[in-house]
């Protein structure tokens, strides 16, 4: 016996993928030091799609009082600058070979940067019902937030391609850079989250096709009926 669909079952149906279709969607970009999430997502951005990134968060966080007054609870008043300027190199190098005093940062600014993150996406859904968000941030998984993201991009690179990324754009030495990395979660790690992965060499006319080739396996995740 073939029971086909009442006319309040296809009514339910034709809601429900319409109210799908207007969902937003909000996707993670992540990755360790140096892989090139940042130029993924500015490609994204040249492609006309909402994105942000957490450190862009964690600027906005740390001008907030509460956050500040976490802060300075925590490590001192030398966290901030005379001009109440959030201390960064201060700050990176009293955390930078202590997992604890790290841990406690992260449990101050993690909560903060989540909240201006889920108003952006507030937001967007609000005056673009549909659209997608594109967020990076190397901690997403770490932070626990993988569940709150409708799908995961894991950018890597070479080791060796990272270490001269970091020292280009910092005075970090090789050695620092590949501390760095060793603190970080693997990739391995990282891709029992993650939907999508993004091999980034360091060939720009590569990784933009590799990102538009993204885009359409993103609409494939989201749209299987129409693959």
């Amino acid at each position: 016996m073939v029971l086909f669909p009442t006319k309040t079952d296809l009514r339910i149906l034709t809601k429900t993928a319409m109210n799908e279709s207007l969902r937003a969607r909000k996707i993670g970009i992540t990755g360790g030091i140096g892989v090139g999430k940042s130029y993924v997502r500015r490609i994204l951005a040249k492609h006309g799609f909402s994105t942000a990134d957490a450190d862009q968060y964690v600027h906005q966080a740390v001008l907030i009082p509460e956050t500040q007054a976490k802060i300075i609870s925590v490590f001192g008043a030398e966290a901030f600058t005379s001009d109440g300027l959030y201390n960064r190199s201060y700050m990176r190098n009293l955390v930078f070979e202590n997992a604890p005093l790290k841990k406690r940062l992260e449990s101050i600014l993690f909560p903060a940067t989540q909240d201006l993150c889920d108003q952006a996406f507030a937001w967007l859904q609000f005056n673009s019902p549909g659209a997608w968000f594109f967020y990076e941030a190397s901690l997403l998984i770490e932070a626990g937030r993988s569940q709150e993201f409708d799908a995961i991009v894991l950018v890597t690179a070479p080791i060796d391609v990272r270490i001269k990324r970091v020292m280009l754009r910092s005075a970090l030495s090789p050695e620092d850079v590949q501390k760095i990395i060793e603190q970080q979660s693997s990739d391995d790690y990282r891709r029992g989250f993650c939907n999508f992965e993004i091999a980034n060499s360091g060939e720009p006319q590569l990784v933009e096709q590799k990102t538009r080739e993204l885009l359409n396996d993103l609409y494939n995740h989201f749209c299987p009926t129409h693959s």
